[in-house]
């Protein structure tokens, strides 16, 4: 940021949707909306099923709950989870930095799981737009499945229907995602939205090594410790309508 330039990145991404097991469809939070009950903004959409989209990108993210903190987790986003460090914080503030594999067992990050940030484009009404879906938890583990078998940034994925799932006497459903046939205009369209979604990657994480920097500078020149985690983990995480409608496949 300066008096001439902005240097703010904004992500383009229009809803952030996540897997709703007990609904069966996916669903995003959209702020502008009046809820009906209540009156005021804010309200859940649902996006029912069949749901169709194509892969922009994919990230690493950190997501869950605290019940310490009564409060969400959430961190910046990194490409290799092996190489870039976390900062995860929750309501109260930071409670973690570091390489995945050297935070996640650490007491204060009870309730955190890792999440796969995808980027999407999809149908909304008579247009496409950017967004995200949260993956994790047992859609996780489906998603992670199809894409040892798929190739995810070529044709589309649809998720027409889900599978129950059991833990004890614990009953959830989980997405199942198919591989489907697109158009060359849509693949195009979604070519073309992908170059906006990287040009703000950049910023960003040009955005994220500037304050790694200036963390480790501030840290030499205050001579503070760096911050030490116990029970050290070395788990990894195998890798390979106006809400919706048909795209034009």
């Amino acid at each position: 940021m300066s008096r001439t330039v902005n240097n703010e990145v904004i992500n383009p991404a229009k809803h952030f949707l996540s897997w709703k097991s007990d609904k069966k469809c996916f669903e995003y939070y959209d702020k502008e909306k009046i809820n009906p009950e209540t009156k005021e903004h804010g309200v859940n959409v649902e996006i029912k099923l069949p749901f169709k989209f194509l892969v922009l990108d994919t990230l690493s993210t950190i997501k869950g709950w605290s019940d310490a903190d009564q409060s969400g987790f959430w961190s910046n986003e990194v490409r290799d989870i092996k190489a870039e460090p976390f900062s995860v914080k929750t309501k109260k503030g930071e409670c973690a930095k570091g390489l995945y594999e050297n935070i996640m067992a650490a007491r204060d990050m009870t309730g955190a799981r890792y999440c796969q940030s995808v980027y999407i484009m999809m149908k909304e009404g008579k247009e496409m737009i950017m967004a995200n879906i949260q993956i994790i938890g047992a859609a996780l583990g489906q998603w992670i499945e199809f894409r040892k078998k798929n190739k995810i940034f070529t044709g589309a994925v649809e998720v027409k229907t889900c599978i129950e799932g059991t833990k004890g006497k614990t009953i959830y459903n989980m997405p199942v995602f198919t591989k489907i046939d697109t158009l060359p205009e849509t693949n195009e369209q979604a070519n073309k939205m992908d170059s906006e979604l990287q040009e703000y990657l950049s910023g960003y994480f040009k955005n994220r090594k500037s304050v790694i920097e200036t963390e480790v500078i501030d840290k030499v020149v205050r001579q503070e410790e760096p911050d030490q985690f116990n029970d050290v983990s070395n788990q990894a995480v195998e890798m390979p309508s106006d809400e919706g409608g048909d795209l034009p496949f």
